[in-house]
């Protein structure tokens, strides 16, 4: 089943952009593994179309009140060499919406409404087998939470039967925007009635896990953004099942949405380690499901004090 993704704002297309590098980089292992032909042909045939040349392009709309950011993950995705975003499926403007969510919401939403059903419908049109709409976007600004939300219920309206999960980054809780708490209300109060799941990511929570992992380096955006897309890889890249191939998002819904009032997901992730750990460390699955428990258990997303 095919997903397709659609970035929304500045941080949706940063997250989007890093989370198919992760994908890709996931399929193609510096070391030897046992990643399969099954996994692989899953994987890239629910976030990846393949060209004529090799390429594998990604199922994704990138949409953006401003050129630059999506000008600038289009061409970090081709310097890849390895995949890149479609053709003609991008749509920005000249000005950004100010952190005004009702600019996003009402301004920019609607003029841009119709255009972005036209791309999603292309999209759609690549797909042998559609399995529902995967959204990025954050909920501080104007362009992602007022934008972001116009085009989520668009798609509600125009797609009522295909699943659709929202990833929505939640704002720092001091310091980014002033305005950013009533972005946020206003965002949640609309997505909770036209979205299936809210899967939340706290920028707090997030750069407490880059802390744990790297206490001596500087935060940056970038690193909270990497620890996101390995969140979100984590989650959607395919696993094996003794029912076989089922449909990805509508997996998830069944089990964790028993209700459509209890829609806001989080997620934890173990071990928490950086790149250059990995190889000199052994994990069992039934530490690392305790780890997973105490976490939910304590409410903290870190393994400290676990």
């Amino acid at each position: 089943m095919s997903v397709v993704t659609l970035q929304l704002g500045q941080c949706g297309n940063q997250i989007g952009q890093l989370f198919f590098d992760t994908l890709i980089k996931d399929n193609h292992p510096k070391t030897k593994g046992k990643i399969t032909q099954q996994y692989l042909g899953q994987s890239f045939q629910r976030f990846f179309t393949q060209r004529d040349n090799g390429c594998y392009e990604a199922r994704a709309v990138s949409v953006d009140t401003e050129k630059k950011v999506v000008s600038k993950v289009l061409n970090k995705a081709e310097k890849t060499g390895k995949w890149c975003y479609p053709e003609g499926q991008q749509l920005s403007g000249r000005r950004g919406a100010g952190n005004n969510w009702a600019d996003g919401f009402y301004n920019h939403g609607t003029k841009c409404e119709e255009e972005v059903l036209d791309l999603v419908q292309k999209e759609l049109e690549k797909c042998d087998h559609f399995g529902g709409f995967l959204s990025l976007m954050s909920i501080g600004g104007g362009t992602g939470s007022g934008l972001g939300t116009h085009i989520t219920q668009a798609l509600k309206d125009n797609f009522d039967r295909s699943f659709l999960v929202n990833v929505l980054i939640w704002p720092h809780s001091a310091g980014e925007v002033i305005v950013q708490n009533y972005n946020a209300v206003l965002s949640l109060a609309h997505l909770s009635e036209s979205t299936d799941a809210l899967l939340i990511f706290q920028n707090d929570s997030i750069k407490k896990i880059v802390q744990k992992m790297s206490p001596a380096s500087k935060v940056t955006f970038f690193d909270m953004n990497k620890i996101v897309t390995d969140h979100l890889a984590s989650t959607l890249q395919p696993a094996v099942s003794e029912f076989g191939s089922r449909n990805l998002l509508g997996s998830y819904l069944e089990y964790l949405v028993p209700h459509p009032d209890y829609k806001l997901l989080t997620t934890r992730f173990v071990p928490q380690l950086t790149e250059g750990a990995i190889p000199f460390s052994t994990f069992k699955w039934s530490s690392l499901t305790k780890t997973t428990n105490q976490m939910l258990i304590t409410q903290d997303i870190t393994e400290e004090g676990v």
